[in-house]
C-alpha cells in the first residue's frame, strides 16, 4: 500500500516539476509583457519543487543505506556491546570491606557514598588542604587580585553591548 501511495506521489513530484519548467519557460519567451516578479516566483517554485526532490533522494539513500547494512551500523552494535559489558559494575566494596554483588546492596552502597561525599559537615580541612596542594596555581597574585575586584555598572553595560548580537548568553 505505502509503495503504491509512494510511487503515485513520485509521479505528481515528477510532473508537477516538469509542469513547473513549462510555464517558467513559456513566460520568459512570451512577447506579452510579464511582470518580473511573476518570473521569481516561478524560478522559485521550480527551486522549492527541485529542494523536495532532493530532499527525498537523500531520504531514500538514507533508508537504502541502512537495508545494507552501511553506516558501519554492525560494527558500532559491536563496539556499544562490548563496551556496555566493560562498564557493567559486577561487584561493588562496601564501607567495611566485604564485596556486594547483589542489585540492592549495591544501590545502598552508592546512595551511602554519594551521601557522604556531598555532605559538607564529613570534610576534613586537612583532607582538603591535602588534595588542593597538589594543584598549582596558574593565576599570579596581580591576576587573582584583579579577579576579587567588585563589578562597576561601567563593567556591566562594556560586557552586555561587547556581545554580539546573536549571542543568548
Amino acid at each position: 500500500m505505502l509503495d503504491s501511495w509512494n510511487a503515485k506521489r513520485r509521479l505528481q513530484h515528477r510532473q508537477d516539476i516538469s509542469n513547473k519548467r513549462k510555464v517558467l519557460k513559456k513566460a520568459s519567451r512570451t512577447d506579452v509583457p510579464i511582470s518580473w516578479n511573476n518570473i521569481r516566483r516561478l524560478e522559485n517554485q521550480l527551486d522549492d519543487a527541485f529542494n523536495m526532490e532532493e530532499r527525498y533522494w537523500c531520504q531514500r539513500a538514507n533508508i537504502d543505506w541502512i537495508k545494507s547494512g552501511d553506516k558501519n551500523s554492525g560494527f558500532i552494535h559491536a563496539k556499544a556491546s562490548v563496551r556496555k559489558t566493560r562498564n557493567r559494575v559486577i561487584r561493588l566494596l562496601d564501607e567495611n570491606g566485604f564485596w556486594c554483588d547483589s542489585k540492592d546492596e549495591m544501590e545502598v552502597i552508592i546512595s551511602n557514598y554519594y551521601n557522604n561525599l556531598f555532605n559538607s559537615s564529613n570534610h576534613k580541612k586537612e583532607d582538603i588542604e591535602n588534595v588542593t596542594n597538589g594543584v598549582t596555581t596558574k593565576l599570579s597574585k596581580q591576576m587573582v587580585r584583579y579577579l576579587e575586584t567588585k563589578f562597576t555598572t561601567v563593567d556591566v553595560t562594556k560586557a552586555v553591548f561587547d556581545m554580539g548580537p546573536t549571542k543568548a548568553s
